[in-house]
């Protein structure tokens, strides 16, 4: 039941019935926040304001203790997010060096070395495609290798002046 002098704060409720608030100020008590509430009579018309004041320094070191705690959430979840990139980041970037040291081997003529590399299934598909050509190059070389050596022999036998039909007499 204090007097208090008009303030600019107070017209939204004394003179539209709405609840109000003031920015922060300070006194000789300190920082403070008001309030202002309408206080009407039978006909619904403002009579009064109930006026609250709230010192600023608990409401600061509440929203403070609220806003830490929820730095502290976003901060974790941020380096676990990271971490969880950095370790995506360097297993896929493992499998295409271990992809690409297959494919040097592969390209140097290494077709006993098989490819495995068996992490991401992007670089797995990879790997497997590679380990594809791997022994697809390596039964072609057999091939070759053995139309190869019967192509010596023949040759070998052409020289010496023996040829199929020589062979058969000779039998």
């Amino acid at each position: 039941r204090h007097t208090y002098e008009y303030r600019p704060e107070m017209a939204a409720t004394l003179f539209g019935g709405e609840p109000s608030a003031t920015s922060t100020y300070k006194d000789e008590h300190g920082a403070w926040v008001s309030a202002y509430a309408p206080v009407l009579n039978l006909q619904g018309e403002v009579v009064a304001l109930l006026k609250v004041d709230a010192p600023l320094a608990p409401l600061q070191a509440a929203h403070n203790k609220r806003l830490k705690r929820q730095l502290a959430l976003v901060g974790g979840i941020g380096v676990g997010v990271f971490s969880l990139l950095v370790l995506m980041v360097r297993q896929f970037t493992r499998g295409f060096l271990l992809i690409e040291r297959a494919a040097r081997r592969l390209g140097n003529g290494d077709l006993e070395t098989p490819v495995n590399v068996g992490t991401l299934v992007e670089v797995g598909h990879l790997a497997e495609a590679l380990e594809h050509a791997r022994v697809a190059l390596a039964k072609r070389t057999a091939r070759m290798r053995d139309a190869s050596a019967q192509i010596a022999h023949q040759r070998d036998l052409a020289l010496r002046g023996i040829n199929d039909a020589s062979l058969m007499r000779r039998r």
